[in-house]
């Protein structure tokens, strides 16, 4: 059975009466995630020491062989090449963290440092540093006894020797029935790790799903359109059908009341100096903060998931998301600054991916300027931020649904051509 990787992020804390076992817990916790960022640190830096000796072997003028290289490489270190960096750096912190830790975090790091490679060899990108609070990967043998604590309503489990609970608290996620699947073996738990932020301590847990079998003609394309009157505009390729999803003016009526409330929370901070007056402030900026993201996330969770009905409605096998890569986060458009695209994306994705939907990224150049109709380019096509008529033929339409319908193609050769050869035009012109 086809399946796909999912992960959660669940609140815990330690599980114990006990204060000064608790505090020990708590501490061991902490020193698991201190380390884990040394140790990620100790790897990159060995894995770079391998690459410096090889490439001093490469120079030499002596011709080597690449068995020769790796025999001699062997006999220096004691050890094949691609095992020196867990090694040596295994030696250290072998008493500072378990082994289901160290093993998961030497093929994290390792893998990451070697997919980096190249392009830090280009000058490309620099070589990855991580920060104390990164999270801290382990095998999935590092969890035992799973199970579901009726009267507390929440799953309590074993974490390499620390006994622990989650708290799920509303449960918006559903995430009480991931779990029970996990225990009952219809999810298969996976290396996960946990983390430390603000002071809470989260589980990432990695489990995989069966993709759930639907019908979908792969042929049957939705391209959706992110803009500022309709905030997410959706058109299927070979039919007429559409979505517009969301409401402007609701969305950032909400937010400027949060950010008004900020704002006001922290001119009274800049007046109040020291004492409770001041933590009340600061836990209430914090406490707004966090309703302001959750009110977003909320509100992007809605959005992908009537996407994704909308999607199997009409039996779309792929949908088309346009290509964020050059979108700058520092643009003046305020509905820009104010929607979290990307996070409205990754939604898209994740939930596309438990029912079989195949999600291209594509570039949207010249989407709003083409007619869906005849293929002609013309910027005057596009008359206002919500209108769209043809220069050529006459077409008329909301000029969000002539993008999202443009965008519905625009993974296909004969769209890129298009788009190429126009944009080769307008250089030819400027020539």
């Amino acid at each position: 059975m086809k399946t796909t990787i999912v992960t959660r992020k669940i609140e815990f804390y330690v599980n114990e009466s006990d204060k000064d076992l608790k505090k020990q817990f708590y501490q061991t916790l902490r020193d698991f995630s201190y380390y884990t960022f040394k140790h990620a640190n100790e790897l990159v830096d060995t894995n770079r020491m391998v690459d410096v000796i090889k490439r001093g072997f490469g120079n030499s003028k002596n011709e080597i062989t690449s068995e020769e290289m790796t025999e001699q490489l062997s006999g220096m270190f004691g050890c094949k090449p691609v095992s020196v960096p867990y090694k040596f750096s295994n030696q250290e912190f072998r008493d500072k963290l378990p082994s289901n830790i160290r093993v998961a975090l030497s093929a994290t790091i390792n893998a990451l440092y070697a997919k980096d490679r190249s392009d830090v060899a280009r000058g490309n990108r620099t070589i990855r540093s991580y920060k104390n609070g990164m999270p801290v990967p382990f095998t999935k043998t590092a969890i035992r006894q799973f199970k579901f604590d009726v009267e507390r309503r929440n799953f309590t489990f074993i974490f390499n020797g620390i006994p622990l609970i989650t708290r799920l608290g509303r449960d918006r996620s559903d995430n009480k029935s991931i779990l029970e699947s996990i225990i009952e073996g219809k999810y298969q738990l996976c290396d996960s790790s946990f983390q430390i932020k603000d002071g809470k301590f989260f589980l990432l847990l990695v489990h995989k799903v069966p993709v759930e079998k639907y019908k979908l003609n792969e042929k049957r394309v939705l391209g959706i359109d992110l803009g500022i009157n309709v905030p997410l505009y959706g058109a299927i390729n070979d039919k007429k059908d559409r979505i517009a999803l969301g409401d402007r003016d609701s969305f950032l009526n909400q937010r400027l009341k949060f950010q008004k409330r900020k704002r006001q929370l922290q001119r009274d901070l800049k007046l109040t100096k020291g004492g409770k007056g001041r933590g009340k402030k600061l836990k209430a900026l914090e406490s707004l903060s966090t309703k302001e993201r959750n009110f977003a996330k909320n509100y992007n969770h809605n959005l992908s998931r009537e996407v994704i009905n909308f999607t199997l409605k009409h039996k779309c096998g792929i949908i088309n998301l346009e290509d964020l890569s050059g979108f700058k986060k520092n643009t003046n458009d305020f509905i820009l600054r104010n929607w979290s695209f990307y996070e409205l994306q990754t939604m898209i994705e994740q939930k596309a991916k438990k029912v079989g939907i195949t999600v291209n990224k594509v570039k949207a150049k010249y989407t709003s300027q083409r007619c869906n109709n005849c293929g002609y380019i013309d910027k005057e096509s596009r008359k206002s931020q919500s209108e769209f008529e043809c220069t050529s033929c006459g077409h008329e339409e909301s000029a969000d649904y002539n993008a999202a319908k443009n965008i519905s193609m625009a993974h296909t050769k004969e769209f890129q051509k298009e788009i190429e050869k126009h944009a080769s035009s307008l250089k030819l012109c400027e020539a």
